[in-house]
């Protein structure tokens, strides 16, 4: 571990005020599409992040963590994955949308 806890503190709050500064806008942008049904929508979206947490958490648990390796390839595959799934939910939007 870097030997500045200084550094940790400022990139953490860095990271904290990003998300901050998203958070609204994203979730305002995200349940316009659902006019009738924003509060099934938003529901869902807070489901869908506690699972995520939740299965991160799994993961890291499961996780060797006296290398960093095999925590850059999850990381990296769960990247992948989850790029090649909002294509294909782009794609099907398309398809089911008219413009």
């Amino acid at each position: 571990a870097p030997s500045f806890p200084l550094i940790i503190v400022i990139a953490v709050g860095l990271y904290i005020f990003g998300a901050a500064v998203i958070w609204g806008p994203s979730n305002s942008r995200a349940l316009q599409r659902f006019e009738d049904a924003r509060g099934a929508a938003s529901a869902v979206r807070i489901f869908l992040l506690t699972a995520s947490c939740g299965l991160g958490g799994l993961a890291g648990s499961l996780l060797d963590a006296s290398s960093l390796i095999p925590l850059a390839l999850f990381l990296l595959a769960t990247t992948i994955a989850c790029g090649i799934i909002f294509q294909k939910m782009k794609k099907l939007e398309s398809q089911w949308i008219p413009s």
